[in-house]
């Protein structure tokens, strides 16, 4: 069996690198310029990779069981195996671009159904929390500028409230919460640890080791 990329385990790995500078920029501030453009976009990628982790684990499994890549998903019976990969096919041959058009928690709800799974729980906080990164995430696609002091109108604040420590650099000041005090280490560990937690449960209850949880790097 010849050996596959699997890039989810790229994305974590990057999530946590990035998240490990910027908590190293938050620990050595002096406390004078409040702003550092690299804490910025370390946290923002961290956000970004934490969410690609998850779009390309489910990818990757539903890719497998497509062209029957048997190295992390034999534990499923051939059955469901065959189900979860004609799915994927007949997705392609309809329009390929389709496979994009589902959302991320949406594959995963696919899959469960098709492996005869239960189906996630919207009220879990495993599944709340992961929504809410995806939804920091598309905030920073799709961002839209307000002015300084306005009052913040992301509906960030009372969702996120106690769920990460803020940016350091930003509190005291009069900037909005998102995307200024939310945006740091605390932030994107949250949304790191979110996705993975959510990713293992999935995985837990197919009963399958994902690349994602034996892949080391040097």
């Amino acid at each position: 069996m010849r050996p596959r990329i699997y890039y989810s385990s790229h994305h974590l790995w990057a999530a946590n690198r990035w998240v490990e500078e910027a908590t190293r920029i938050e620990r050595e501030w002096d406390g004078l310029s409040r702003f550092n453009i690299e804490h910025r976009a370390l946290v923002t990628n961290a956000i970004f990779s934490s969410v690609a982790f998850l779009e390309a684990a489910i990818n990757e499994l539903f890719q497998d069981a497509y062209e029957e890549h048997l190295a992390y998903i034999a534990p499923l019976s051939p059955v469901v195996r065959e189900s979860i990969g004609d799915f994927w096919r007949i997705i392609a041959e309809h329009n390929v671009r389709a496979r994009s058009r589902f959302g991320t928690t949406e594959k995963y709800e696919i899959a469960l159904a098709l492996t005869q799974n239960e189906p996630l729980d919207h009220d879990d906080s495993v599944y709340r929390d992961v929504r809410l990164v995806i939804r920091i995430q598309n905030a920073l696609v799709h961002y839209k500028p307000s002015t300084l002091m306005q009052i913040d109108k992301s509906g960030f604040d009372e969702s996120l409230h106690g769920k990460f420590s803020l940016n350091p650099m930003m509190v005291g000041t009069e900037n909005p919460f998102f995307p200024d005090k939310a945006l740091g280490a605390g932030c994107a560990r949250w949304g790191i640890d979110s996705c993975r937690r959510f990713a293992d449960q999935f995985f837990d209850k197919l009963g399958v080791k994902p690349n994602y949880r034996g892949a080391t790097f040097e």
